[in-house]
């Protein structure tokens, strides 16, 4: 990847997951809130994504089991595997930076028990 120059912008971002479901989940790039499973959500072409931090909320009473993966366009590799108690959270706030085509993808043991939210930087490099 080649270092970007010239004009661009840095923003910082929140994404949401609304019951996160036993389906692989992709985190969105754009702000808005993920609410059901859907399409692969890659950072797009231009920008470097730096996801600060994320929280988990086990909203039920049993426990989960949830799974990060970081997906680099070839290989999908496991950042996290944590078992949350019902009614307990967890908060993973370790960074990682993320390129055109990267994506970050989300399941649980226990369908649509947990909420998440997300804090990242975007940078972009567009013009």
């Amino acid at each position: 990847m080649a270092i970007p120059s010239g004009p661009g912008t840095e923003v910082l971002h929140r994404g949401t997951v609304k019951d996160e479901q036993t389906q692989t989940t992709f985190l969105k790039w754009d702000g808005s809130a993920q609410t059901t499973v859907g399409t692969t959500n890659y950072v797009p072409q231009h920008h470097i994504v730096t996801l600060l931090n994320i929280s988990f909320c086990n909203k039920g009473t049993a426990s989960n089991t949830l799974t990060m993966m970081f997906y680099n366009g070839t290989n999908s590799i496991r950042l996290i595997k944590q078992d949350i108690g019902g009614g307990q959270t967890f908060v993973w706030n370790d960074r990682i930076v993320l390129h055109y085509n990267d994506s970050i993808q989300l399941y649980g043991s226990v369908s649509e028990d947990t909420d998440i939210v997300y804090n990242y930087i975007d940078q972009d490099w567009t013009t």
